[in-house]
């Protein structure tokens, strides 16, 4: 008797599953630091007389929108879907832990409509960057 060589079908792998939460840490914290980075770059431009101290709220916010842009860019990364919702959600969390660390550089801990306004600006950073992001990946 003749037995026929059956082909053996295999499962496709299913790519990786990326643990979102993971990567949120990881690219909050990472963002945390880079801006930690800046500031010290920042209070040392001001050391040195090349700003002065009316530009402090200003350096402050540009930091937080760097930081959340790059929060957003460490978290997506990989991620196909929901890129500007994944970014948004990457810059809230970068916004609440910057939060802490400008609380702590200042000695002051204090909350008020301020940070309020600091979530919709990382939230609106890390959607624009998420979309930016995910019109150059394919």
């Amino acid at each position: 008797m003749k037995m026929r060589a059956r082909k053996v079908r295999r499962k496709k792998t299913e790519p990786a599953k990326i643990c979102l939460w993971k990567r949120l840490i990881y690219g909050t914290l990472l963002a945390s630091g880079i801006s930690i980075v800046l500031i010290v770059l920042y209070a040392l431009i001001l050391y040195m007389g090349w700003a002065n101290a009316d530009s402090i709220s200003i350096g402050n916010t540009i930091i937080k929108i760097i930081g959340a842009a790059l929060a957003a860019i460490f978290v997506e990364r990989g991620i196909c879907n929901n890129r500007w919702l994944i970014g948004a959600l990457a810059g809230v969390c970068y916004i609440v832990v910057a939060f802490f660390i400008f609380a702590i550089l200042a000695g002051e801990f204090a909350l008020n409509m301020c940070f309020v306004y600091d979530l919709g600006m990382g939230a609106l950073a890390g959607a624009l960057t998420g979309m930016i992001t995910g019109m150059f990946k394919k």
